[in-house]
């Protein structure tokens, strides 16, 4: 039964990865994909949510409302990019800017993929919506106290990232795994902090 199970959530994260990698073609539906994405597996393992693409539409159209989500990944593609051209052309202080840049796009990963797997489309006060300002602030938060989970996900990054490489077939469903990875740190944490509660 715990075998069948675990087959299952692998095939749904798998076809979570195909739909979120398609959706963030666009590259400024990116950040959203990914957050439709986390609230795709999330309703499954809560509430036995089957993914579907027609519902992981839905999610997609809830989580790129706004600026943040549209313009997130493209402000830090060129902030990298300017960052990697000012190294290469041997700028003064180039040595710091590769390693900086590198550094500065790992972080920022990590607080957006803790951000993505916070939203919800149905926040608990719908009186006072989830803004994405306030997810990326806690999730900024979270990635500095658990710097633990962090952790994990910076070595989901490069176990996907290297996935890709070698295995390309395999990148179409790497966001998925990415998915899959931020939604377990998030579990984890919440988790921690309840043993926390109850001790205290």
């Amino acid at each position: 039964m715990t075998r069948a199970r675990g087959f299952t959530l692998l095939a749904e994260v798998l076809l979570i990865g195909v739909m979120t990698t398609i959706a963030a073609l666009g590259i400024v539906t990116a950040f959203g994909a990914l957050a439709a994405g986390c609230a795709s597996l999330r309703e499954y393992l809560e509430r036995d949510v089957a993914p579907s693409p027609r519902r992981y539409l839905s999610l997609l159209r809830a989580a790129s409302r706004g600026a943040i989500p549209l313009l997130a990944l493209p402000v830090l593609l060129a902030v990298v990019a300017l960052d990697l051209l000012a190294w290469r052309a041997g700028m003064p202080g180039g040595r710091v800017l590769g390693p900086a840049a590198l550094a500065v796009s790992a972080l920022a990963v990590v607080i957006g993929l803790r951000a993505a797997a916070s939203w919800s489309p149905e926040p608990d006060d719908v009186r006072q919506p989830v803004r994405w300002s306030t997810l990326l602030s806690g999730a900024g938060s979270e990635a500095a106290s658990d710097w633990r989970g962090s952790l994990l996900i910076v070595a989901a990054l490069a176990v996907c990232a290297t996935l890709a490489l070698e295995i390309p077939v395999l990148a179409l469903t790497v966001p998925g795994l990415l998915v899959f990875a931020a939604v377990a740190v998030r579990a984890r944490a919440a988790g921690s902090a309840a043993r926390a509660a109850v001790g205290g």
